[in-house]
């Protein structure tokens, strides 16, 4: 017993070993195989999928080396040939690639292909392809005729682009970059098969023909529908949206406090929250709160019952919603500045939208203004006791100030 058990545990160890090496951001649930092409065609979901066949290792859409690939051969076909996924007409499953065509002769090829062996004539079929004028179609069959879900556009050459393709018992659904381009329907089928049948990646067994000019990566394969948000999470390389968000925030009662997200993936609305100690509640725009419904959080004035409240945002847009980390504020009620008396900034007007004065008692040293990760956006030295700084090109949200090496304040661009 105790051989059995450890054996089962090291199967165990090295699947969720392999399974580590998935990007955080690709949904793992009901993943079945994905290629990250990263100088191996071998699955790196942990179910053990691997690719055989002879590509080349190019360059990806991050210009890194060694991982991405092209260049198929007939010879030598790239396939999992007894992949342990199988699908059927009554199936749902996802499979995902990111593609870029360099050359007219790539558009009319083959990007991925599971099944058909010419003995088994019902067997349910499906693949994902480009037609001879560039655009993406996925395809399915059970028997004669092909039904084709086709984008109405070629896809630009020289460009990655991020395609999806989601059948769902029947409904077929094509996402490019994120967003669904185009639907179709398979008509039922219950004398369609479900067989263990190769995997092939550009490759045309019929034909005995290759993707020509053309460079894949990150292809991946899940067993179940990709929910909207999955898709465009996916395509962003993000487990969520929202890229970045202020940390706890210190400031003097009766001064005011900013809180600022930063994101992605398009349009969306906003809504801050409020902890006081009872639970997250929607603020609104009243009493000392303003921007509520912007990306933009502004507290004035803070009081000292405001002490370790905490505050996040919500952003709602199709087809995702996330929620900024919690940060908390903290009210210094004894009045310290980060400045000492001899030498305090001011700075003003705050907010402000094209120009902000920065004030001191003595001439500056040094000025550094940088955003909410820590980037510097502007660094200034030897400068007078008062400046202007036009921030007009800055992008909305808060910002950090110091003089002299020393944290003298953050205001906020409208």
């Amino acid at each position: 017993m105790k051989k059995l058990i450890t054996t089962t545990l090291s199967v165990l160890a090295i699947a969720m070993s392999a399974r580590a090496q998935v990007a955080a951001y690709v949904p793992t649930n009901g993943l079945k195989a994905w290629y990250p092409f990263n100088a191996t065609t071998n699955d790196q979901s942990g179910m053990g999928n691997h690719l055989a066949g002879s590509v080349n290792y190019v360059s990806d859409r991050f210009s890194v080396a060694g991982t991405a690939i092209s260049e198929f051969t007939p010879s030598a076909p790239l396939s999992c040939r007894a992949p342990n996924f199988i699908f059927g007409y009554d199936s749902a499953f996802t499979t995902a690639v990111w593609v870029n065509f360099y050359g007219a002769s790539g558009t009319g090829g083959l990007v991925m292909k599971h099944g058909i062996t010419t003995a088994l004539a019902s067997d349910f079929v499906w693949q994902m392809a480009g037609t001879a004028g560039g655009n993406p179609t996925f395809a399915a069959s059970v028997t004669t005729p092909w039904i084709f879900d086709t984008y109405s556009s070629a896809l630009p050459m020289n460009s990655w682009q991020h395609l999806v393709a989601v059948y769902n018992i029947g409904a077929m659904k094509l996402y490019l970059n994120g967003v669904l381009v185009a639907t179709q329907t398979l008509a039922a089928s219950p004398s369609a098969t479900s067989n263990q049948q190769p995997f092939w990646i550009g490759y045309d067994q019929w034909n005995n023909t290759v993707m020509d000019s053309t460079t894949l990566d990150d292809i991946g394969v899940w067993n179940r529908a990709l929910a909207d948000c999955e898709i465009a999470k996916l395509y962003f390389s993000t487990t969520t949206l929202i890229t970045s968000a202020s940390a706890n925030d210190t400031v003097l009662a009766g001064g005011t406090a900013h809180y600022s997200i930063a994101d992605t993936g398009g349009s969306a609305t906003y809504q801050w929250q409020q902890d006081a100690g009872t639970g997250f509640a929607n603020l609104t725009n009243s009493g000392p709160y303003s921007g509520v419904t912007t990306k933009n959080l502004s507290i004035s004035p803070v009081t000292p019952a405001m002490h370790n409240y905490q505050y996040r945002c919500l952003r709602n847009g199709a087809p995702c919603s996330d929620t900024s980390a919690a940060a908390r504020l903290v009210v210094n009620t004894v009045g310290i500045s980060n400045i000492d008396g001899k030498n305090r900034v001011e700075i003003y007007p705050n907010p402000a939208q094209n120009q902000i004065t920065v004030s001191t008692a003595t001439p500056i040293t040094s000025l550094i203004i940088f955003d909410i990760v820590g980037q510097t956006v502007l660094e200034q030295h030897d400068l007078s006791k008062t400046i202007d700084i036009d921030i007009s090109r800055f992008t909305t949200g808060v910002y950090f100030i110091k003089v002299d090496g020393i944290y003298a304040g953050k205001f906020l661009k409208e």
